[in-house]
């Protein structure tokens, strides 16, 4: 026997279509397996039968042709069929020949856009009709050797028998040919033709599921002692094409990497008039038929898709606004949650700029969630960049994405986010004057947000405001009104406490709880630290407190608060 490797086969295909020359190949029931079509001894075994053959010769022909109709309904698509129709559309391989039922090799085809001829040798049983047949290398087609599911199969040795004449003949047609032979075990009399064919002038070879074992020697007459046949061995079907795919430096199918293409294809080979008159009525097909191509509402969307989806296109909001629909900016949007990376999505500040639209036009609640969504993720990727440059552009820009994210889907997490930048933003400034009324404005947000939810979130964020407004005035010298602000924060904290029902020594075993109560311990702790410096009298008191909080948020594993206790040390030190 001669063995080769799937990269030999691949060298071979490329030189075979190099010359003009054709390849066919023949498939067999291990190509239908992960489809979902039993393999022969399995539909006996699932009929508690011995023999396959036995069970078929108990049953009429329509009980027959009713099984494999039910198989074949339910049957799916797999890998293999896909990229075989794929080699076929890219001219590696030129015709099927096949000795199953099912209709899986047609419908893969339909995924390329490609519809063969279909040649049934149960019905086209005559050799003269055979050698009429037209082949020509771009003009694909399926023979169906033993029938198919929309005839009468044949599987009985002597209707295979019956048949072997033409199957003959057939192969006589294709001796020209560079032959591939998958998922067929050669235990019907179509081996027979093979092995009586005198030469495969472009070589045969044969895919073996497996290693060769003794049970296999029936091949031996078409493999031994040939110059023209040559055996590929442990590969199953789909394994097979997604290797030879990559062997041969294609690309992945349409129907995968580039769907919308793949749809938008099929979609325009479509045509549906636009109206029929006739002398007594007529009939608008617009009301009935969604698909209406020359003025398709559709495609323009899946173009859309196709540019930024697959081409990576940047979509301008001035070319879109004129036309603009709420499905165009769910792609857009679906697009960017996909990615990711906004900093890589050079469309998000388009889409954020869609907002007159989302706010105004739109009435859309799905539209509007999604648009809200996408944005809390963008303002969270603008603080990181705040955080990491510490220009306060970018904390200017996510303060106004989070306000237009809450307009957008009410979302009160959006407006406690929305808050606390503001508080963040005062914190910053160098004006008191401005930082006071930036602070208002985050208190009214806040206690906003609070009235949207029974959560605490907000009332954190709040009290987080308050602690940093307290710490501003404390600077700033303005003692009593620092005084004032840090004790409603205080008061807000120890209210929230209480709504979560704990105590210091007594945690929920709940992971997020714990994060929650961490949050809400490390910055009490910071206001108790603020207080600690307004305050006249009890400071050491009050900062055993904070250092037992921080402590707290430590042994849960935030090492960020180390630097918060090594503060309040400080402090500690210098009152003692």
């Amino acid at each position: 026997m001669n063995d080769i490797g799937i990269d030999k086969l691949a060298e071979h295909l490329k030189d075979i279509k190099s010359r003009g020359k054709q390849t066919v190949i023949l498939i067999g029931a291990g190509i239908s397996k992960t489809s979902g079509i039993p393999l022969a001894k399995e539909i006996a075994e699932e009929a508690q039968k011995e023999s396959y053959i036995d069970y078929m010769k108990g049953l009429k022909l329509g009980e027959r042709s009713s099984i494999f109709r039910k198989y074949n309904k339910e049957a799916k698509i797999n890998s293999a069929h896909l990229f075989l129709a794929f080699l076929i559309e890219n001219g590696f391989i030129n015709n099927i020949l096949t000795t199953n039922f099912d209709n899986l090799a047609i419908r893969s085809l339909s995924t390329q856009n490609i519809y063969p001829a279909v040649y049934d040798l149960s019905i086209l049983n005559k050799e003269a009709a055979i050698k009429n047949i037209d082949i020509k290398p771009n003009s694909p087609a399926v023979y169906y050797l033993h029938g198919q599911v929309s005839t009468y199969p044949k599987n009985l040795k002597n209707e295979l028998l019956g048949i072997k004449p033409s199957i003959k003949s057939l192969f006589e047609r294709f001796s020209d040919c560079c032959w591939i032979v998958v998922g067929y075990s050669g235990n019907d009399p179509v081996f027979d033709c093979l092995c009586e064919t005198k030469i495969f002038k472009e070589n045969l070879y044969w895919v073996h599921y497996g290693a060769f074992e003794e049970k296999d020697s029936h091949l031996l007459a078409l493999l031994k002692n040939r110059n023209d046949t040559f055996l590929i061995e442990d590969y199953d079907a789909d394994s097979l094409f997604i290797d030879l795919r990559r062997e041969l430096g294609l690309q992945f199918p349409n129907i995968i990497d580039k769907p919308f293409t793949s749809l938008l294809k099929t979609i325009e080979e479509i045509r549906i008039t636009k109206s029929i008159k006739n002398p007594t009525k007529r009939v608008d097909l617009i009301k009935d038929i969604d698909l209406k191509l020359d003025y398709n509402p559709n495609q323009s969307l899946i173009k859309l898709a196709i540019d930024v989806f697959q081409n990576h296109k940047s979509i301008k909001t001035p070319e879109l606004a004129t036309k603009l629909k709420d499905e165009h900016v769910l792609v857009l949007i679906n697009k960017a949650e996909w990615i990711g990376g906004y900093e890589d999505f050079e469309d998000i500040e388009s889409i954020y700029n869609l907002k007159a639209y989302v706010l105004n036009k739109s009435k859309n609640k799905q539209l509007k969630k999604a648009y809200g969504n996408l944005l809390n993720g963008y303002g969270n990727w603008l603080w990181e960049k705040f955080e990491s440059t510490n220009q306060v552009e970018y904390l200017e820009k996510v303060i106004e994405v989070f306000h237009t994210a809450f307009q957008s889907s009410q979302h009160p997490n959006y407006l406690s986010n929305l808050g606390i930048l503001k508080a963040y933003l005062a914190e910053i400034l160098d004006d008191i004057i401005s930082s006071k009324n930036l602070y208002n404005e985050a208190f009214e947000v806040l206690c906003k947000a609070s009235q949207l939810t029974d959560l605490d979130h907000p009332k954190i964020c709040l009290a987080i405001a308050k602690t940093s407004y307290a710490n501003r005035l404390l600077f700033a010298q303005s003692r009593t009104h620092a005084f004032s602000g840090i004790n409603e924060a205080l008061k807000l904290f120890e209210d929230i406490e209480a709504s979560l029902e704990l105590d210091l020594g007594h945690l929920s075993k709940d992971l997020s709880h714990i994060e929650y109560y961490s949050f809400l311990n490390y910055h009490w702790s910071e206001a108790l630290l603020v207080k600690s410096k307004l305050s006249k009298s009890g400071k050491l008191l009050i900062l055993e407190k904070a250092k037992q909080r921080c402590q707290m948020v430590i042994d849960k594993g935030d090492m960020d608060a180390k630097e918060l206790l090594e503060r309040i040390n400080f402090e500690i030190s210098k009152t003692n």
